[in-house]
């Protein structure tokens, strides 16, 4: 016997729509943590991008840049490396189809950084992701990327 409206395939009941939570993941690995949730924050960021080696995945399977810039709606300084694990997005500010991570990596550029940050609510500490760079393409890359310097003979005896 069927009961209307408590089974999905009669006309009776209304088929609702459920809402996918696209954290629930992060919620699941952290429901050990009595019952703490990680704090999940989008943010907006203009300042300098340095993308030495942006479209390589390092060790962790992550691709990195390193920012120097303020965050857009606090107005504090940040300083710090930032990592996507998804495909990378990049676009120029007059461009409206995504650029090749190829052509921009090994330089550093304005930037704005449209990414989250992941608190860990343990430890209070945050780690920064980005999502999307709009790079200023019409102003050109600032310099090549910072390479550490060579100081296997000594620096001063060197002229």
């Amino acid at each position: 016997m069927i009961i209307p409206g408590k089974n999905p395939n009669t006309p009776a009941s209304p088929i609702e729509a459920k809402t996918q939570d696209p954290f629930a993941h992060l919620r699941e690995q952290d429901k050990d943590n009595k019952g703490s949730v990680p704090s999940l924050i989008p943010f907006e960021a203009s300042g300098t991008v340095d993308l030495d080696k942006v479209d390589e995945v390092n060790k962790f399977g992550n691709h990195s840049a390193r920012f120097k810039g303020t965050n857009n709606e606090t107005g504090e300084p940040m300083e710090m490396w930032m990592n996507t694990k998804k495909d990378l997005v990049i676009y120029g500010n007059t461009l409206p189809d995504p650029i090749d991570p190829k052509q921009v990596t090994g330089k550093v550029w304005h930037a704005i950084v449209y990414g989250t940050v992941y608190t860990n609510p343990e430890t209070n500490r945050k780690k920064f992701y980005f999502d999307c760079l709009v790079l200023d393409i019409e102003g050109g890359p600032l310099q090549q990327s910072i390479k550490p310097r060579d100081f296997s003979k000594n620096p001063l005896l060197e002229q």
